[in-house]
């Protein structure tokens, strides 16, 4: 069953991974609005070594673990090559995963047997995937940034949709290497998503972020 997708839906399962089914169609109450900040030198020079940090990982692998507000918790890998391309797999017993093959975000329930597709580029995931990463991209909106003597965190929405939910991205403030994401969503469910066992410039071959769809079986006469 292949079905397409809201941003809004997307955009959670891109912070919250696994989602009920019975959320699809369900009422979604809009974020209050989210304006962009002035940004003081510091700031401005931090973002910028945000940028040239993640535009220079051509590739990652990772494992990660998941913890949502609401009591949900998850674990599993994430493979990253850029341009374009991810792909998360979730530990048992969540049967999910998500694919960015450089056009689309795939969603797979594997124990639903659904699949779900949205255009990369209109996500935040597309946006962070891209060749060169750019905080002042047109499609996107810096709304908060945090300084911690520890972290440095990004917060952005998505200029088209802004009450999708907010995505912050944290830094180490060291070397500003990405350690996390976290999405806080219309209902104020805050979902973070830690990397841990951070590998960069590994080899990964292209077919990781393919996904065929399963051969449909024809009714027997």
């Amino acid at each position: 069953m292949v079905r397409l997708l809201s941003r809004r839906w997307m955009l959670s399962v891109l912070g919250a991974g696994v989602l009920s089914v019975g959320m699809i169609g369900a009422t979604v109450q809009p974020a209050q609005a989210v304006l962009p900040v002035s940004l003081n030198s510091s700031q401005q020079e931090m973002i910028k070594k945000a940028e040239q940090n993640l535009t220079a990982i051509r590739s990652l692998s990772a494992t990660f673990e998941q913890i949502s507000s609401n009591g949900g918790s998850a674990a599993g890998t994430v493979a990253i090559k850029r341009p374009g391309k991810m792909r998360l797999d979730y530990l048992p017993p969540t049967q999910v995963q998500i694919i960015a093959n450089g056009t689309h975000l795939i969603y797979i329930d594997n124990e639903l047997d659904q699949v779900s597709y949205l255009g990369l580029d209109s996500t935040p995931a597309g946006i962070l995937l891209r060749d060169k990463v750019s905080f002042s991209d047109p499609d996107i909106e810096v709304t908060g940034v945090q300084e911690r003597p520890d972290a440095f965190e990004i917060n952005v929405i998505m200029r088209q949709d802004p009450g999708a939910g907010v995505l912050t991205l944290v830094f180490d403030r060291k070397d500003f290497g990405l350690t996390q994401w976290r999405i806080r969503d219309a209902q104020g469910v805050v979902t973070s998503v830690i990397l841990q066992r951070i590998k960069l410039g590994v080899e990964l071959d292209d077919t990781l972020f393919r996904y065929v769809e399963k051969a449909q079986s024809l009714p027997r006469n």
